[in-house]
């Protein structure tokens, strides 16, 4: 009888053991509004997920979702994550109107010098919980890109040539620099600007180069001139709830490949393919590249100054997150290589 009731309890006990060791691992959805061939998935997403996928192997498994599989609307990519549609997804967030209501420093024009500064300066923020508006969320990744440039469909050799003219911004503070420089900006997903260039809509568009190829832009314009003028950042944003009802080794894993790590793939990926772009440019008889004088940069950093002055004076906390951003930003100067 003990026997029978000892055999019987060790075949429960192994059965235990075998269920666990064939449990699945956590699947999660990670969602990407554009291509597949674009180079925030190819240089950033999809070696994300692989290094997660090998490290937590029956832990952690991470499935993609590109070409706007789950959502086309970049805007509202934070509202895809929050509502389960999928657990993680890249984010371009001055489009999600209001929700990240601190990112306003980060869009400021003449702020940042190239790709590095602004991305791990973000990254930084965000680890250090200075913006609000990321209560809900994991940030996986935090991004920035070189300056903003002017992509037209008509000449421009000085930034005096926008004024008057429609020019598609990513984000209310880039909008109100080109406003302070005589455009009339028109906030607008990227995904449409070729239409709406196309279309007349827009004469042109405020945005770093990558994405004038990624997207096609480059078959509606052909005048560049880069001033310096905005920053966009984006995220990979993960549903905070469902972070933390993940075992501790996958949320452990998604940490690891986080971060700088991810940031450090942002700044080689994307920074590689505005230089690519930039080459692409200069190298066709019919586009035309143009970067300010000394003079001119002089005169607009003096409207940037202006902007900036806007900000702060909007609110007393926008000078507090001020001297975050520039503290954080010397510190990234001395202790990040530049790419």
């Amino acid at each position: 009888m003990f026997k029978r009731i000892l055999t019987a309890g060790l075949a429960s006990v192994l059965g235990l053991a075998a269920s666990a060791a064939m449990a699945e691992p956590v699947q999660l959805k990670l969602a990407f509004f554009n291509a597949d061939t674009d180079s925030t998935w190819t240089g950033v997403l999809r070696p994300f997920m692989e290094a997660v996928n090998a490290d937590g192997k029956g832990i952690i498994e991470i499935q993609g979702y590109p070409n706007g599989a789950l959502s086309r609307n970049a805007g509202q990519q934070p509202q895809v994550v929050l509502d389960g549609v999928a657990d993680i997804a890249f984010a371009t967030l001055g489009q999600s109107a209001g929700r990240f209501p601190n990112n306003g420093v980060l869009e400021l024009p003449g702020i940042f010098s190239n790709i590095t500064e602004s991305s791990y300066t973000f990254t930084r923020l965000v680890a250090a919980d200075k913006l609000k508006g990321y209560s809900d969320f994991v940030v996986l990744g935090a991004f920035g890109g070189d300056p903003s440039g002017i992509h037209m469909n008509v000449p421009i050799s000085s930034y005096k040539d926008i004024a008057g003219k429609k020019i598609r911004a990513t984000n209310p503070t880039e909008a109100l620099t080109l406003r302070r420089l005589g455009a009339a900006p028109v906030v607008l997903p990227t995904p449409e600007t070729v239409e709406a260039i196309a279309r007349g809509t827009v004469e042109g568009t405020a945005m770093q180069s990558a994405p004038v190829v990624d997207y096609g832009i480059d078959r509606v314009v052909s005048h560049h001139y880069y001033g310096r003028f905005s920053n966009a950042p984006l995220a990979v944003l993960m549903n905070k709830e469902k972070f933390e009802s993940l075992p501790a080794p996958a949320q452990e894993i998604l940490r690891k490949y986080g971060g700088e790590w991810m940031a450090d793939r942002w700044i080689e990926a994307t920074g590689g393919a505005n230089d690519r772009a930039v080459a692409k440019f200069k190298a066709d008889p019919k586009q035309t590249v143009v970067y300010p004088s000394e003079a001119e940069m002089a005169e607009l950093k003096t409207i940037y100054k202006d902007v900036i002055d806007e900000f702060t004076a909007k609110d007393p906390h926008n000078k507090e997150l001020l001297a975050d951003l520039q503290k954080t930003l010397e510190e990234v100067r001395a202790d990040r290589p530049v790419r």
